[in-house]
């Protein structure tokens, strides 16, 4: 489910024309990072630290949007998303 999610958003991005931007973003995505990661990835891509950062957030919304999308398509219940959302959070955090 998390990959499918990561491809869309993926897919969503090249589409966009910003498939490369994406490729060197996606990790910061599900992992953490300091400061220094935001510049240098901002130096690489010719862009401010500050920049990078809202690109992050933009992205993690959408593949927050993305990954509730998918599990709606698993439950059959529209209001079982957010539990079974909460049991995969928790089943990663393990």
């Amino acid at each position: 489910m998390l990959d499918r999610s990561l491809d869309r958003l993926a897919a969503e991005m090249e589409a966009e024309g910003v498939g490369a931007r994406y490729k060197r973003l996606e990790a910061l995505l599900t992992e953490g990072s300091d400061d220094a990661s935001y510049r240098e990835i901002g130096r690489e891509l010719g862009i401010s630290e500050g920049a990078v950062k809202s690109a992050v957030h933009r992205m993690r919304r959408r593949f927050g949007r993305v990954l509730r999308d998918e599990v709606s398509q698993t439950v059959g219940d529209p209001e079982q998303v957010e539990d079974e959302l909460r049991h995969l959070f928790a089943v990663l955090d393990t």
